[in-house]
């Protein structure tokens, strides 16, 4: 049996949430999830799709779908209180990198303040912090980056 998977992720969502943004698309942005494939040449192709893993509306609500992966803080110590910002920051990145949402400076801003007003909100001490070093960090690697390849096994 060949598998197709994709490598880099820590967490899975076990629920679905909505998280009201700052951001207003000019566009309904998702990303879709495959849900009936088939081989061709050797490799998986996605042939239908069903319910978005994320979805940005017009109005600035984010929607993430149960299952969604993301990697939570990169680069930095992964503590509780900082996962829901970077479940929303990584799905807006996702939009992003998916070409979904525009990748402008503007959208990559709004997506940074949405991670900065969610650790406040929460209460994460180490907020300024967290926030400085994603800002270095997406400017140093250019986040956000294309998305992960499709790895087939055996």
């Amino acid at each position: 049996m060949r598998i197709a998977y994709r490598k880099g992720y820590k967490y899975q969502l076990a629920n679905a949430v909505s998280v009201q943004t700052a951001l207003r698309p000019e566009h309904h942005a998702e990303i879709p999830r495959a849900v009936i494939s088939r081989r061709e040449q050797g490799r998986v192709v996605a042939v239908a799709y069903s319910e978005a893993w994320v979805t940005l509306a017009t109005n600035g609500m984010l929607y993430i779908a149960a299952g969604y992966a993301w990697d939570g803080a990169t680069g930095a110590l992964d503590f509780k209180r900082v996962r829901p910002a970077t479940l929303v920051h990584d799905a807006l990145y996702q939009l992003m990198s998916y070409g979904a949402l525009p990748n402008t400076p503007m959208n990559k801003l709004a997506a940074d303040l949405e991670f900065k007003r969610i650790m406040r909100e929460d209460r994460f001490k180490l907020r300024h912090s967290y926030y400085g070093g994603m800002r270095v960090g997406s400017r140093l690697l250019g986040l956000p980056s294309k998305p992960k390849p499709i790895i087939e096994a055996p």
